[in-house]
């Protein structure tokens, strides 16, 4: 009976953490899309390292034109946005196929 009383304690633990991580990145995309929020905080949170990943780009990209891998960056960033909001959206087109909330299959 203890084991069972811990199993539920650890499992109730994890699935408040799950519950808090996903309201987490549900704020961090609707940051990421907003005008305002998005030029204050990505800016100052996230540049350096996005700079960082466009490098790593250009130097498996040597031909791709700066434009490119700008761009290459911004549908990234908008699909990992679209799949962090868990809008439902692609459950609805996948007619049940694809579920928002399975970061697994992502």
């Amino acid at each position: 009976m203890r084991q069972a009383g811990k199993l539920r304690r650890v499992s109730g633990q994890a699935m408040h953490a799950q519950h808090h991580r996903r309201r987490s990145v549900a704020l961090i995309a609707y940051i990421n899309n907003s005008p305002y929020w998005g030029e204050k905080m990505m800016t100052k949170l996230f540049d350096k390292l996005v700079l960082e990943y466009i490098e790593a780009l250009r130097g498996a990209l040597p031909g791709a034109r700066d434009e490119d891998l700008y761009w290459c960056y911004h549908n990234l960033s908008g699909a990992l946005t679209l799949t962090l909001a868990q809008t439902g959206r692609i459950d609805k087109l996948s007619g049940g196929k694809c579920r928002s909330s399975d970061f697994q299959a992502t």
